[in-house]
């Protein structure tokens, strides 16, 4: 098999994909694992997260991929420290991740 293209998608994106596979096909054992975490992750509506996702891309942070941006929407960081875990091994100022955990909380 080989990979065409990759792009990062909203967990969202990944549990609908995978459940409408399971409807016809039997999900090798990644791709079960997987749908398995995300029915037990709480995750916030799609429409919540496309709208934070789209926010955060506002911020127009060059240090942020777009897979750090959905990372963030994924995990919903509280504090300075769980966003730190996310952007793992990025450094970003005070007021950037602030700025980060004030449109975080909106959807929480």
């Amino acid at each position: 098999m080989e990979v065409i293209s990759e792009k990062p998608v909203l967990p969202h994106e990944v549990k609908n994909h995978l459940e409408t596979i399971s409807k016809k096909y039997e999900l090798s054992y990644v791709e079960d694992k997987t749908i398995k975490y995300f029915k037990n992750v709480p995750l916030i509506q799609l429409k919540d997260a496309e709208e934070l996702l789209e926010s955060l891309k506002s911020l127009n942070y060059p240090e942020l991929s777009l897979s750090i941006l959905i990372k963030i929407v994924e995990f919903l960081p509280e504090n300075i420290d769980d966003l730190r875990v996310v952007l793992y091994g990025l450094s970003l100022d005070k007021d950037k991740a602030n700025k980060i955990l004030e449109l975080v909380k909106k959807y929480k």
